[in-house]
């Protein structure tokens, strides 16, 4: 049985990490404009996204970019940025295997709280980091998806 979308201008599907048997299914049996990785800062997750990497680009499909998750968390008492997790280093990490770092998006109780009430971030705090940060990854992916297009 099949889906009518409709028209749509984008059609995003959020996927659990690795490279298990979802992401090998979407990577073949579906043209895909491009695919965005979203990493923590952690080593381990590196790690595995570095294995996605390999497997997207032996399927063919364009690596848009990816974002970095739970990217620190700012102080609510001094304001001040602080790594939860041990960094990856530079060597490491996907970027050296010269993947677009689109954005990051630091931790935020806000965020769990806009997924648990049903009121995305970007409406209940538009002028929150987040939702800045949100709004510049979403640009940045629709001007690289449109210039595919061309």
């Amino acid at each position: 049985m099949g889906v009518d979308w409709g028209n749509l201008d984008y059609l995003i599907i959020d996927l659990p990490p690795g490279t298990a048997d979802a992401q090998q299914i979407f990577a073949k049996a579906i043209p895909l404009a491009g695919t965005v990785l979203v990493v923590t800062p952690q080593d381990v997750a590196h790690l595995d996204a570095k294995k996605a990497v390999q497997m997207y680009r032996r399927a063919g499909v364009p690596i848009l970019g990816a974002v970095e998750n739970m990217s620190g968390l700012t102080c609510p008492d001094c304001g001040k940025r602080i790594d939860l997790f041990s960094r990856v280093s530079d060597a490491r990490s996907i970027w050296a295997m010269g993947i677009e770092k689109l954005g990051d998006v630091p931790l935020d109780p806000a965020i769990s709280q806009a997924g648990d009430t049903g009121r995305p971030l970007l409406v209940g705090h538009p002028d929150s980091p987040q939702s800045k940060s949100f709004r510049a990854i979403a640009e940045k992916l629709r001007l690289k998806l449109e210039e595919g297009a061309t």
